[in-house]
């Protein structure tokens, strides 16, 4: 007897067929509705994390929340005393993000929902972590991180760190799926 060998679109059709018709689901979490109210969504205006915020506006509208915007400016090398300046709270970097910052919200939110916009210095999975935990984040939106194989071991291994370390749950988008609302 020979097995049929099938084609990608084949196994969709015949697994679309047997699946029950999709249905709303509640989130449930520890057995009560997951109660959503403040959503962080870290960036880094690249244009992945611009399209992770545009994916997630439409999720805090229906759940009533708000959402903090966290760019993380890295700090310099202690050894570059010419970068470390650029670095300071007032420093070059810092008002670029701010500005960028203040022209996402414009555009991006442009009041849809509630949201703020902060700049932290230090390692970017330390800080979206410490920033969850002061400000009591119920969710951590993350992107697909880098758009190369170097990118993606790089930047990727901050998106496992805050997975790992999170004081609350990480939604991670695949950059291929469709949208989650």
């Amino acid at each position: 007897m020979k097995a049929k060998v099938t084609g990608e679109k084949e196994h969709r059709r015949h697994r679309d067929k047997m699946s029950p018709p999709p249905r709303e689901v509640e989130l449930r979490s520890q057995g009560s509705l997951l109660d959503l109210k403040r959503i962080l969504v870290p960036i880094d205006f690249s244009p992945t994390s611009l399209r992770t915020l545009r994916s997630v506006l439409p999720f805090a509208r229906r759940f009533g929340a708000s959402l903090s915007l966290v760019n993380v400016v890295e700090r310099a090398d202690s050894s570059n005393a010419q970068n470390a300046a650029h670095l300071s709270p007032e420093g070059a970097l810092v008002q670029l993000a701010k500005e960028h910052l203040a022209a996402v919200l414009e555009t991006e939110v442009a009041g849809l929902v509630p949201a703020e916009a902060h700049i932290r210095i230090g390692r970017p999975f330390l800080e979206i972590i410490a920033f969850a935990r002061l400000h009591e984040v119920d969710l951590i939106v993350l992107g697909p991180y880098g758009e190369s194989h170097l990118g993606q071991s790089l930047l990727g291994s901050t998106a496992e760190k805050v997975i790992r370390h999170a004081p609350c749950p990480v939604l991670a988008l695949h950059e291929r799926e469709r949208a989650f609302v």
